[in-house]
Protein backbone atom coordinates (compact mmCIF):
# COMPACT_ATOMS: atom_id res chain seq x y z
CA UNK A 1 0.00 0.00 0.00
CA UNK A 2 1.51 3.65 -0.68
CA UNK A 3 1.39 5.78 1.67
CA UNK A 4 0.24 9.44 1.80
CA UNK A 5 3.56 10.95 2.29
CA UNK A 6 5.33 8.95 -0.42
CA UNK A 7 2.31 10.21 -2.99
CA UNK A 8 2.95 13.94 -1.89
CA UNK A 9 6.17 13.61 -2.34
CA UNK A 10 6.17 11.60 -5.52
CA UNK A 11 4.01 14.10 -6.86
CA UNK A 12 5.01 17.31 -5.80
CA UNK A 13 2.50 20.22 -6.16
CA UNK A 14 4.23 22.81 -3.90
CA UNK A 15 6.82 24.70 -5.63
CA UNK A 16 10.56 24.97 -5.17
CA UNK A 17 10.30 26.93 -1.98
CA UNK A 18 8.91 24.29 -0.11
CA UNK A 19 10.96 21.96 -1.18
CA UNK A 20 14.18 23.26 0.02
CA UNK A 21 12.48 23.76 2.82
CA UNK A 22 11.36 20.14 3.67
CA UNK A 23 14.89 19.02 2.64
CA UNK A 24 16.02 21.24 5.49
CA UNK A 25 14.26 19.60 7.60
CA UNK A 26 15.36 15.96 6.16
CA UNK A 27 18.77 17.05 6.30
CA UNK A 28 18.71 17.82 10.41
CA UNK A 29 16.45 14.67 10.64
CA UNK A 30 20.04 12.89 8.97
CA UNK A 31 22.37 14.05 11.25
CA UNK A 32 23.46 17.90 9.71
CA UNK A 33 23.67 21.22 11.44
CA UNK A 34 24.35 24.44 10.95
CA UNK A 35 21.56 24.46 8.22
CA UNK A 36 21.69 27.50 6.15
CA UNK A 37 19.28 27.63 3.14
CA UNK A 38 20.69 29.78 0.86
CA UNK A 39 17.70 31.61 -1.06
CA UNK A 40 14.46 29.58 -0.53
CA UNK A 41 12.19 32.31 -1.76
CA UNK A 42 14.07 32.73 -5.26
CA UNK A 43 17.00 34.63 -6.71
CA UNK A 44 20.66 33.67 -7.34
CA UNK A 45 22.26 30.95 -4.98
CA UNK A 46 25.52 30.15 -6.12
CA UNK A 47 24.38 26.65 -7.41
CA UNK A 48 24.14 25.53 -3.75
CA UNK A 49 20.71 25.22 -2.26
CA UNK A 50 21.83 24.90 0.80
CA UNK A 51 24.81 24.77 3.28
CA UNK A 52 25.27 22.07 6.41
CA UNK A 53 27.85 20.44 8.19
CA UNK A 54 28.16 17.23 9.55
CA UNK A 55 31.24 14.66 10.48
CA UNK A 56 33.34 17.84 10.50
CA UNK A 57 32.87 18.86 6.82
CA UNK A 58 31.17 20.93 4.99
CA UNK A 59 28.56 20.10 3.05
CA UNK A 60 26.75 21.68 0.03
CA UNK A 61 22.88 20.28 -0.60
CA UNK A 62 21.00 20.73 -3.95
CA UNK A 63 17.64 20.07 -4.01
CA UNK A 64 15.54 18.16 -7.04
CA UNK A 65 11.77 17.93 -6.44
CA UNK A 66 9.82 17.42 -9.99
CA UNK A 67 5.99 17.15 -10.20
CA UNK A 68 6.11 13.19 -11.15
CA UNK A 69 8.96 10.62 -11.85
CA UNK A 70 11.30 10.85 -14.46
CA UNK A 71 14.03 9.09 -16.01
CA UNK A 72 17.74 8.71 -14.56
CA UNK A 73 19.08 10.51 -17.12
CA UNK A 74 17.42 13.09 -16.73
CA UNK A 75 18.08 12.63 -12.75
CA UNK A 76 21.97 12.03 -13.51
CA UNK A 77 21.74 15.40 -15.69
CA UNK A 78 20.22 17.88 -12.88
CA UNK A 79 22.86 15.88 -10.64
CA UNK A 80 26.36 16.91 -12.18
CA UNK A 81 24.86 20.15 -13.10
CA UNK A 82 24.62 20.56 -9.25
CA UNK A 83 27.88 18.91 -8.36
CA UNK A 84 30.10 20.37 -10.74
CA UNK A 85 28.41 24.43 -10.50
CA UNK A 86 29.07 24.00 -6.69
CA UNK A 87 31.59 26.24 -5.27
CA UNK A 88 34.79 24.36 -4.26
CA UNK A 89 34.97 25.33 -0.42
CA UNK A 90 32.59 22.40 0.74
CA UNK A 91 34.47 18.96 0.78
CA UNK A 92 31.03 17.32 0.85
CA UNK A 93 28.09 16.90 -1.49
CA UNK A 94 24.38 16.25 -0.70
CA UNK A 95 21.72 15.63 -3.17
CA UNK A 96 18.19 15.48 -2.31
CA UNK A 97 15.54 14.26 -4.75
CA UNK A 98 12.03 13.19 -4.47
CA UNK A 99 12.69 10.59 -6.97
CA UNK A 100 13.07 6.58 -6.55
CA UNK A 101 16.44 5.23 -7.17
CA UNK A 102 17.91 1.87 -7.09
CA UNK A 103 21.12 1.07 -5.48
CA UNK A 104 23.58 0.73 -8.28
CA UNK A 105 21.69 4.37 -9.52
CA UNK A 106 22.98 5.88 -5.96
CA UNK A 107 26.57 4.39 -6.13
CA UNK A 108 26.82 5.01 -9.95
CA UNK A 109 26.18 9.23 -8.43
CA UNK A 110 28.26 8.59 -5.40
CA UNK A 111 30.99 8.07 -7.55
CA UNK A 112 30.81 11.22 -9.89
CA UNK A 113 30.92 13.61 -6.43
CA UNK A 114 34.06 10.88 -5.17
CA UNK A 115 35.57 11.12 -8.50
CA UNK A 116 35.29 15.28 -8.47
CA UNK A 117 37.26 15.25 -4.82
CA UNK A 118 33.87 15.28 -2.79
CA UNK A 119 32.28 12.96 -0.10
CA UNK A 120 28.62 12.00 -1.29
CA UNK A 121 25.15 10.85 0.22
CA UNK A 122 21.98 10.95 -1.67
CA UNK A 123 18.56 11.37 0.09
CA UNK A 124 16.06 9.75 -2.14
CA UNK A 125 12.27 9.29 -2.15
CA UNK A 126 11.83 6.38 0.07
CA UNK A 127 14.32 7.94 2.77
CA UNK A 128 12.59 10.83 3.28
CA UNK A 129 9.86 8.73 3.39
CA UNK A 130 10.89 6.88 6.29
CA UNK A 131 12.22 10.12 8.02
CA UNK A 132 8.96 12.17 7.21
CA UNK A 133 6.80 9.11 9.08
CA UNK A 134 9.07 8.84 11.76
CA UNK A 135 8.04 10.67 15.37
CA UNK A 136 10.59 13.35 14.96
CA UNK A 137 10.12 13.95 11.39
CA UNK A 138 6.04 14.00 11.72
CA UNK A 139 6.95 17.77 14.16
CA UNK A 140 8.62 18.80 11.20
CA UNK A 141 6.33 18.13 8.94
CA UNK A 142 3.12 19.11 10.90
CA UNK A 143 4.43 21.66 13.70
CA UNK A 144 7.38 23.22 11.75
CA UNK A 145 6.46 27.13 10.36
CA UNK A 146 9.65 25.90 8.24
CA UNK A 147 7.94 23.16 6.41
CA UNK A 148 5.00 22.50 4.82
CA UNK A 149 2.26 20.61 7.10
CA UNK A 150 0.11 18.86 4.20
CA UNK A 151 1.66 15.48 5.06
CA UNK A 152 -0.17 13.69 7.73
CA UNK A 153 -2.73 16.38 7.90
CA UNK A 154 -5.31 14.09 7.70
CA UNK A 155 -3.80 11.95 10.03
CA UNK A 156 -3.49 14.36 12.61
CA UNK A 157 -7.51 15.21 12.13
CA UNK A 158 -8.19 11.50 12.57
CA UNK A 159 -6.14 11.14 15.38
CA UNK A 160 -7.78 14.77 17.17
CA UNK A 161 -11.26 12.82 16.33
CA UNK A 162 -10.04 9.64 18.05
CA UNK A 163 -8.75 11.34 20.87
CA UNK A 164 -11.88 13.77 21.50
CA UNK A 165 -13.69 10.63 20.95
CA UNK A 166 -12.39 8.76 23.51
CA UNK A 167 -12.41 11.36 25.96
CA UNK A 168 -16.15 12.32 25.39
CA UNK A 169 -16.72 8.37 25.84
CA UNK A 170 -14.85 8.51 29.66
CA UNK A 171 -16.74 11.42 30.66
CA UNK A 172 -19.94 9.62 29.53
CA UNK A 173 -19.05 6.75 31.39
CA UNK A 174 -17.87 8.52 34.04
CA UNK A 175 -21.50 10.12 34.02
CA UNK A 176 -22.84 6.94 33.96
CA UNK A 177 -21.37 5.39 36.59
CA UNK A 178 -21.74 8.55 39.17
CA UNK A 179 -25.87 8.38 37.88
CA UNK A 180 -25.91 4.58 38.80
CA UNK A 181 -24.36 5.22 42.23
CA UNK A 182 -26.37 8.26 42.73
CA UNK A 183 -29.54 6.08 42.06
CA UNK A 184 -28.65 3.12 43.70
CA UNK A 185 -27.95 5.30 47.03
CA UNK A 186 -31.13 6.65 46.60
CA UNK A 187 -32.74 3.49 46.42
CA UNK A 188 -30.59 2.30 49.54
CA UNK A 189 -31.66 4.96 51.21
CA UNK A 190 -35.58 4.32 50.52
CA UNK A 191 -34.97 1.17 51.12
CA UNK A 192 -33.41 1.39 54.83
CA UNK A 193 -36.00 3.57 55.19
CA UNK A 194 -38.95 1.56 54.33
CA UNK A 195 -37.44 -0.99 56.67
CA UNK A 196 -37.02 1.14 59.96
CA UNK A 197 -40.58 2.36 59.32
CA UNK A 198 -42.17 -0.92 58.63
CA UNK A 199 -40.09 -1.99 61.82
CA UNK A 200 -41.56 0.56 63.81
CA UNK A 201 -44.85 -0.60 62.94
CA UNK A 202 -44.24 -4.24 63.70
CA UNK A 203 -43.08 -2.98 66.98
CA UNK A 204 -45.99 -0.93 68.11
CA UNK A 205 -48.48 -3.30 67.56
CA UNK A 206 -46.57 -6.37 69.46
CA UNK A 207 -46.36 -4.01 72.21
CA UNK A 208 -50.30 -2.73 72.09
CA UNK A 209 -51.18 -6.72 71.25
CA UNK A 210 -48.61 -7.73 74.69
CA UNK A 211 -50.86 -4.94 76.95
CA UNK A 212 -54.47 -6.64 76.18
Amino acid sequence: MVRDTELKLAFWRYGSTKAERLAAAALRLSGYEQIDPQSPLGGPDGTKDILCRKGGLTWVGAVHFTGSPVRFAAIKKKYNSDLFGAPDGPQGFVFVTNQTLSPSQRKLLADLAEANGREAEILHLQQLVNLLDSPPGYSRTVDSPTTISVFSCRNRVQMRCAVCRCLRGARQSASRIASMYDSAGASFGRSRSGFFRSGGTALARACRTSRR
